[in-house]
């Protein structure tokens, strides 16, 4: 009786996995693994509240401010906004009410995710009350507001920082001849992305 001497196939040695990765590390990389935190804002929409002083530099006295903000990016990449600052100025001897239109545009600094520089530029109607003359007179104005500020988009969410220049000049006509004040401003902020 004849036995046929046949050979199987040399068997192929199992995959190794490249030096210094484990089989743990395949084992990971199956599981999902959770979204990292990102800095990136969340929506074109901001909304701020900025608080401070504001200090007389031309005929005028020293003040606090307040601003409630929103603002809206007409670009894609969420750093140029159209902004409303609603503003008020308040002291003992006068009060001034601001409706301005506004332009931001955030610099994005490389160092730092999340942290931005901007430079700002507001034009609008001022509406003041002077509460230190007789019967409360009230002027109608207007105003421009140069200002820089920082801040810092934590988790694309929330925005802390504000103005660290602000210098509004306010303007126009009363019954005693023209006026221009000028302030300088120094705003804490914080606020959504949304």
């Amino acid at each position: 009786m004849e036995v046929e001497n046949s050979t199987s196939p040399p068997q192929q040695p199992p995959p190794q996995p490249p030096p210094g990765h484990s089989s743990n590390d395949n084992a990971n990389q199956a599981l999902p693994q959770p979204p990292q935190p990102t800095n990136e804002k969340v929506g074109r929409f901001m909304a701020n509240l900025k608080i401070g002083p504001a200090v007389c530099l031309y005929t005028c006295g020293h003040s606090g401010a307040m601003v409630l903000e929103l603002g809206f990016s007409i670009l894609p990449n969420k750093n140029a906004y159209l902004v409303f600052p609603l503003q008020f100025q308040f002291a003992p001897s006068g009060a001034a009410i601001m409706v301005p239109l506004g332009f931001q545009y955030d610099i994005a600094m490389p160092f730092l995710s999340g942290l931005y520089l901007y430079p700002r530029f507001s034009i609008g109607y001022a509406y003041l009350i002077d509460s230190a003359s007789p019967g409360s007179p009230t002027a109608h104005g207007g105003f421009i507001i140069p200002e820089f500020g920082i801040k810092y988009v934590w988790r694309g969410r929330w925005n802390f920082g504000g103005e660290l220049v602000s210098i509004p000049i306010l303007f126009g006509q009363t019954q005693f001849g023209s006026f221009a004040n000028i302030f300088y401003r120094i705003l804490l902020s914080a606020g959504v992305n949304f």
